[in-house]
């Protein structure tokens, strides 16, 4: 996250966000991709949904407690995206890989409040992008089969990339701070329930809804001058939890002969 003071009268001063290491980020990401791109080796029997709706943020991520530093003034927003399952043979239990983005706005008044009491020379505030996420997730699905339809309850682990929001904020009439987005990485937990009701021996509407749970972490600010000399270092790690329920509305379309 870099934060960017500029004054007309002073030089300027760069907060600087310090990145953890990205092997695991990277080791994950391959991972995921051949575990996608295995589903997709063999299209005989595999489903493919695509899907969208509202996405509603609870708990820390969603809380407009000014006197909390992990609340995430997070709004309704919506997420898209699709699942790929694997279903070769009927079964109970069958697996699948899902990918969605998912992006909440901010509560621009809420901050504004947090802002005057946090760093009081604050005049105003407003946001300048969201909170969004990039969802990457494998996982075992319970079916329940009937006659033209059936429900299902599936649950997963896979990987996340959160970005937060940003803000410009005015001290005075010549300071502002301007604070672009950072970006974090993690493992992301899934549970979800839905159903499935067929309208052709290929195509069904799918509905249902998720909820994701994370953990995020976005590294530590260090503070340096205009020459890059480090004045001040921040001890505490911004977490704000992603906790989201998703509900979706989609088609899913069978691939192949069933």
């Amino acid at each position: 996250m870099n934060i960017l003071l500029s004054c007309m009268y002073m030089n300027p001063i760069r907060i600087v966000l310090q990145n953890k290491p990205s092997v695991f980020k990277r080791s994950f990401s391959f991972l995921l991709f051949l575990l996608f791109f295995s589903h997709f080796y063999c299209l005989q029997g595999q489903s493919l949904s695509f899907y969208g709706g509202p996405s509603v943020p609870f708990g820390f991520y969603g809380s407009n407690n000014i006197t909390l530093k992990e609340s995430g003034f997070a709004k309704t927003g919506y997420h898209v995206g699709f699942m790929l399952e694997d279903q070769r043979k009927v079964r109970i239990l069958n697996t699948y890989f899902q990918f969605s983005y998912n992006q909440n706005a901010v509560e621009g008044e809420v901050i504004k409040s947090f802002l005057l009491i946090n760093a009081p020379r604050t005049k105003d505030a407003f946001i300048t992008s969201p909170w969004s996420q990039f969802v990457f997730l494998p996982g075992l699905k319970a079916n329940w089969f009937k006659n033209g339809y059936d429900l299902y309850a599936k649950a997963g682990v896979g990987f996340g990339l959160f970005r937060s929001f940003s803000q410009m904020r005015y001290l005075d009439s010549a300071l502002f701070v301007l604070t672009e987005k950072s970006t974090s990485s993690g493992l992301l937990f899934n549970a979800g329930l839905g159903m499935n009701v067929a309208l052709t021996n290929h195509i069904a509407i799918s509905t249902g809804m998720d909820l994701l749970y994370a953990n995020p972490n976005y590294g530590r600010i260090v503070f340096t001058d205009g020459n890059g000399n480090r004045i001040d270092l921040s001890e505490n790690d911004e977490v704000i939890p992603f906790q989201t329920i998703q509900w979706h509305l989609g088609l899913r379309f069978n691939l192949g002969k069933k």
